[in-house]
């Protein structure tokens, strides 16, 4: 880029092949260059601060001096030693002009940290910014000391000690700053001139920090604030009920009604965090947005969806959850190499999907044991993955080498079920059908136009391409339509394409022309009427569209279905091409005829259908006031509704707001404020009462004056003991189909050392005579088992089982192993293993040095109680010192040399909380099919720590050895039926 610029800078004998000097092209690589030189200064704190911190510091300082009249606006050309400023070269004082030499990228990171060089292209040739300071002789300032004349400097150096930093204004923060000294910078104003031409910084537009009717000229007060305030960089956002908006305020994260905009809670974000935000998201339940869109039903009784937010910057993830009024978890920059690229729920509340820069990797997290599942070289795109509704499969593009490989993965486990390498050069994403039983991977633009058709599981079952001799500049967008029986297609021809689900024939083809001439499309333009009030008039046919030359700050490309969208039933259409992009377009595909189209002022930036309301949409355009557009098609005319903000800014997005009375509400708003509005059926606008309140973007103290009703009280966060913390137990009921991972040791057991009760029993068990004295103890192999199940009903858990050998079962039913005491890492487990099949599950915290995965490794079992650090049992798994093989090992095996895999449980007592250590009544004789295609010999050492060899619990179970041999099964099932009730007296 640099060559080519300076080539049209030097003249026509410098000049590159013509082919370097394509338009398009030059564009594309301003726009690379731009996003990777500078979007860093506006999503993080420490970017800026390393980046061009110092000098903007340095700025504000020459300015502050000025103001202040102390004369330090010529102590910066030097740094001094512990705090100390040196003079400037020539000892000056009072400067008025200073110039300073730099780099493109030092102009552009000026005005990006700032915010004021958002969307803005690559400095040219010769340019530069001017920062000026003025001051409004109007204001009456306090008189400050004379300036100290500036020493006399020798070859040596100055004559006298520099100034202390300590004693003048100079850097200190605003909150440090004295009444005194603050009234000092009153009446002083920064004007920012790039290229000549006033920048307004963001910041500054709000009322009381800008001059009176120019927002270019920023109170210097406000320019000092800009540092050291915690400012907000993501927007509100509504829940995917309606019912909550969730905003950062300063620090703080507040989620309000939308009904009546109290405070619903509050939560203080760690020091700095609100500034480096960059993702702030709801959970949203995949199962209850498909269905919901099928249906049309937009109200909010139906959703059963858990209120969950994710708050995310570079590199730190913050799960709030609103049931519990408190941080459910948090995810540390220690997981990733590289800063976050993207990070959300997954198809549950429970997982946390996390993108690398770079496309390095992919982390899905499960909160409930805390633990990844890692998978390299995902698609660096937003639509590289696809969960397929109702069962949850995973459908992800990853590109380990030259070749898209398609992986579907199993709910829960993620384990990777099926492999596909796609026929595609560059795939770009990828959707299932709404009824799960189609999925769809498209090429990129390069490639052309090509689609592919695969089943549920990935494989190939038909192929879309346009023919060669057609214009084919590939494929934009895809979308599937609601019920799933057709698939649109935006390209970069601006063309719209229906085609069938499975024969992939085109059904119908929309071309946005820029000159609209049609008899069956009623075509809305909109007008400015005397005092700039917006409206809509049906204009006179053939009407033109506004091209994108027209609009030179428009930020999306110049080509190609941009937006396109169906409605919640699939009965409409709406379309946006980027080469008339203030023109929507609306079809009815199953008609084939065009409904409407809208022509704007500005180029459209979002639509949003309305969930209930299947006629009506939510348009937003590119313009600076609280303004959005609602067509429908009954109303006679489409209408424009404005919201009142205390300082309209840019950046404005708009949302629907899913209400459970005839009201129709949506929400607009940015990273300061945030505005609802409503109306009718019929269009009439409706005054919402709360936005006079408190929605206008200013903090507690501010929003409200002495005596509101509503309280402000900081929200108790419950205790994390409480029960009330817990979500309801998962009922899942036999059988069981389990994928896992174990070691298994073993040890031989005389029933003539007795059985230790406080080793074999936890207390609740040990406590229960009808527990323990169920049976005489008889003895013989003994096994300790440690597993990790990837996949079962009640989602991801680890457990650690005792099995001391066999039990008599009372009434001649023979001898049969019984699990005594077992440890769980979740709730659900710990319930469904005691109400289903008696297992005694109490649950414990796992701790791991190493990797389970791959020995050697030790785990620590801990009680529940986070207060309690001292482990109660430890164990460490290691590979045998001389090579074995591996084999397949089933409990098969085990019948055929006439030995029985079942365990019979008797009875279990009753504890707390009693919805999870539930008792039981009945005997159950248990048995469970078991297969590992990989089996595999191992040690295991019991050494617990802090034992020595004169305590005889120092290898846990008293009289044993250290070391066992054991057998570690990978990628085990487990097949865990319905219980055998028998008759015991």
């Amino acid at each position: 880029m640099d060559t080519v610029n300076s080539t049209l800078a030097h003249g026509p004998k410098t000049r590159l092949p013509s082919a370097f000097y394509d338009t398009k092209g030059r564009e594309i690589i301003d726009k690379i260059g731009t996003e990777e030189w500078f979007s860093g200064y506006k999503e993080s704190e420490e970017y800026r601060k390393l980046g061009i911190g110092a000098l903007v510091g340095d700025i504000v300082t020459r300015m502050v001096g000025s103001a202040e009249g102390s004369g330090n606006d010529g102590l910066l050309e030097i740094a001094g030693v512990d705090g100390d400023l040196d003079k400037g070269r020539g000892a000056e004082n009072g400067v008025k002009f200073a110039m300073s030499g730099c780099h493109d990228t030092t102009l552009a990171a000026i005005l990006s940290s700032l915010g004021a060089f958002e969307g803005g292209k690559w400095p040219p040739f010769t340019s530069h910014v001017a920062v000026e300071l003025f001051k409004d002789e109007s204001v009456r300032v306090q008189d400050s000391k004379p300036v100290e004349p500036a020493p006399r400097r020798s070859f040596l150096g100055s004559s006298r000690k520099s100034t202390k930093a300590s004693s003048v204004m100079m850097r200190k923060p605003m909150q440090d700053l004295s009444e005194e000294e603050r009234a000092k910078l009153q009446g002083f104003y920064v004007r920012l001139r790039y290229n000549d031409h006033p920048v307004i910084v963001p910041g500054c537009r709000l009322p009381g920090k800008h001059l009176e009717g120019d927002e270019s000229f920023c109170t210097l007060r406000e320019l000092c604030n800009h540092a050291d305030e915690d400012v907000a960089t993501q927007p509100a956002v509504p829940s995917p009920d309606g019912l909550l908006i969730a905003a950062i305020d300063r620090s703080q994260l507040l989620i309000r009604s939308s009904k009546d905009a109290q405070i619903v809670q509050r939560y203080d974000l760690p020091s700095g965090f609100a500034t480096l935000c960059r993702f702030l998201r709801w959970y949203k339940a995949p199962e209850v947005l498909s269905m919901r869109r099928r249906a049309g039903d937009g109200t909010s009784q139906e959703t059963a969806n858990k209120d969950r937010l994710i708050l995310a910057d570079d590199n730190r993830i913050i799960v709030y959850d609103i049931e519990k009024s408190q941080v459910y978890a948090e995810i540390g920059g220690a997981t990733c190499l590289t800063k976050l690229a993207n990070v959300g729920f997954g198809r549950v509340p429970d997982e946390v999907m996390v993108f690398s820069d770079f496309g390095f990797k992919l982390q899905i997290w499960s909160l409930a044991i805390k633990r990844a599942v890692e998978v390299k070289d995902p698609k660096q795109v937003l639509s590289c993955y696809s969960y397929r509704p109702m069962t949850g499969h995973l459908a992800l593009l990853t590109r380990p080498g030259s070749h898209d490989i398609l992986l579907i993965m199993a709910p829960s486990s993620y384990e990777v079920l099926t492999t596909s390498e796609l026929a595609t050069v560059d795939a770009s994403g990828v959707k299932y059908s709404p009824d799960g039983n189609w999925l769809v991977a498209w090429d990129a633009a390069s490639a052309g136009c090509r689609l592919l058709l695969l089943t549920a599981d990935g494989h190939l079952f038909k192929t879309y391409s346009l023919p060669q001799d057609e214009p084919n500049l590939g494929i934009r967008c895809v979308e599937w339509s609601p019920d799933g029986e057709c698939l649109a297609i935006g390209d970069y021809e601006g063309r719209v394409t229906i085609l069938n689900q499975k024969t992939l024939i085109p059904r119908l083809t929309f071309v946005h022309q820029p000159t609209i001439d049609d008899p069956h499309v009623i075509v809305w333009q909109e007008e400015l009427g005397p005092s700039r009030t917006r409206g809509y008039a049906e204009a006179r046919q053939p009407a033109v569209s506004p091209s994108v030359d027209s609009f030179p700050t428009a930020k999306e490309g110049s080509h190609g279905i941009t937006i396109m969208d169906f409605n919640v039933d699939g009965s409409l259409l709406a379309s946006r091409d980027g080469a008339t992009p203030s023109t929507l377009r609306i079809y009815a595909p199953h008609s084939g005829q065009s409904v409407a189209a809208l022509i704007h002022h500005a180029p459209i930036k979002s639509i949003q259908w309305h969930p209930k309301f299947a006629d009506l949409v939510l348009i937003q355009c590119a313009i600076p006031e609280p303004t959005v557009y609602v067509w429908r098609a009954q109303w006679t005319a489409p209408e424009i509704f404005s919201l009142s903000f205390k300082a309209p800014l840019g950046q404005l997005k708009s949302s629907w707001l899913f209400s459970d009375d005839e009201c129709i509400r949506y929400m607009l708003g940015n990273t300061e404020q945030y505005a609802i509005g409503q109306f009718a059926p019929d269009g009439e606008e409706i005054p919402w009462q709360g936005n006079d309140e408190c929605l206008n973007g200013l903090g507690p103290e501010d929003m409200f004056d002495e005596g509101n009703s509503l309280d402000l009280s900081p929200v108790k966060m419950p205790e994390k003991a409480d029960n009330d913390q817990h979500p309801p137990i998962k009922i899942a009921p036999p059988p069981w189909q389990c994928h896992y991972s174990a070691y298994i040791g073993s040890f031989y057991i005389s029933a003539k050392s007795g059985l230790p009760r406080d080793i074999a029993y936890e207390p609740l068990e040990a406590s229960s005579a009808r527990f323990t004295e169920a049976g005489v103890w008889k003895g013989g192999l003994a096994m300790i088992q440690l597993l990790r199940y990837s996949s079962t009903p009640v989602g991801p858990y680890d457990e650690m089982m005792l099995l001391p050998g066999k039990f008599d079962v009372p009434g001649g039913h023979g001898s049969y192993t019984r699990v005594t005491r077992i440890y769980v890492s979740q709730r659900d487990t710990t319930y469904n293993g005691r109400k289903n099949w008696n297992i005694p599950k109490h649950i414990a915290r796992f701790k791991y040095t190493g990797d389970f995965s791959a020995p050697p490794f030790t785990v620590q079992l801990y009680p529940e109680d986070p207060a309690i650090d001292e482990p109660f049992f430890t164990a460490s798994l290691q590979h045998l010192s001389f090579w074995t093989p591996t084999f397949p090992f089933s409990s098969n095996f085990l019948k055929r040399l006439g030995l029985s895999n079942a365990m019979v449980q008797p009875p279990l007592p009753e504890g707390e909380p009693k919805e999870v250590l539930c008792g039981t009544d009945a005997w159950y004789k248990n048995t469970g099919n078991i297969y590992s295609p990989r089996a595999k010999l191992v040690w295991m050492d019991l050494k617990q720590p802090g034992k020595n060899a004169n305590d005889e619990r120092e290898n846990w179970w008293p009289g044993i050895s250290r070391w066992h041999l054991g057998v570690r099964l990978q990628d085990a099932q487990l097949n865990f039926g319905e219980p055998e009730v028998l008759e015991v007296v």
